[in-house]
């Protein structure tokens, strides 16, 4: 089974997966789709995806329905995201990247992270995802 990240067009410039294709991450190829439109028959097979903005055509409870049946994992730098129900929110706190993680979305979706990535998170979300 690949490991597939699907990024939203725009987000991050493609030229940052060049070579991801021949990687592997436990031994698991790894594959890198850019979409920009949210099409869940196509998306289906992510393992990660990353947003920058809430696609068009689905707001964040259908995003977070998304990721719960598919187990994908949510990544996105929009504020406030982790406290909306996204799994990992990144932001910049005096010029140094941090993230949120929301651990009741994450058990929601049947979606776990290491206690070391932990460890370096600030934690959001642990009595459960919204509704």
């Amino acid at each position: 089974m690949r490991v597939a990240f699907c990024v939203q067009s725009g987000t991050i410039g493609q030229e940052a997966f060049a070579g991801w294709g021949k990687k592997r991450i436990q031994n698991r190829p790894v594959r890198v789709a850019i979409f920009s439109q949210f099409n869940a028959g196509e998306l289906q097979n992510c393992s990660i995806m990353f947003l920058s903005e809430t696609p068009q055509g689905i707001d964040m409870k259908g995003l977070r329905e998304f990721a719960t049946t598919h187990n994908t994992l949510l990544v996105s730098d929009i504020e406030g995201f982790s406290a909306e129900g996204g799994h990992i929110e990144l932001y910049l706190l005096n010029r140094r990247l941090r993230f949120k993680v929301n651990l009741g979305a994450l058990e929601k979706a049947d979606l776990a992270l290491g206690a070391g990535v932990l460890n370096l998170a600030e934690i959001v979300g642990t009595t459960g995802a919204p509704k």
